[in-house]
């Protein structure tokens, strides 16, 4: 995994799209943010296997984002930027967070 602890550099490699970027290609987020609910997943899943160009970006609690779909209770978010799936964002190290990077370990194999 690639972490990164800067919001800003996070944003800038991945692009998200916002309320406007998605409503110019025929999409609406739950929020002005672009943040869709998780019972989307499939639609955005669908989407991105279509537009290849676009990735899903999965927001956990704890304070971590990850570049890639992850088929939980999870926010998602549109990026129209670097698609690498190893980068990871984490708000703040807490207990929280690290399980959640303990559960990805866990469903990629990679313990």
């Amino acid at each position: 995994m690639k972490i990164v602890h800067n919001y800003a550099e996070f944003f800038k490699r991945v692009k998200p799209l916002f309320y406007d970027d998605l409503e110019n290609i025929g999409l609406f987020g739950s929020s002005a943010a672009g943040i869709f609910d998780n019972h989307r997943f499939t639609e955005l899943t669908e989407f991105c296997s279509n537009n290849p160009k676009y990735h899903i970006i999965s927001i956990l609690e704890g304070g971590v984002e990850f570049n890639r779909p992850i088929d939980t209770k999870a926010l998602y978010l549109l990026g129209l930027g670097d698609d690498d799936p190893e980068l990871v964002y984490i708000a703040k190290i807490s207990w929280k967070a690290f399980e959640n990077l303990q559960v990805l370990k866990f469903r990629t194999h990679e313990l």
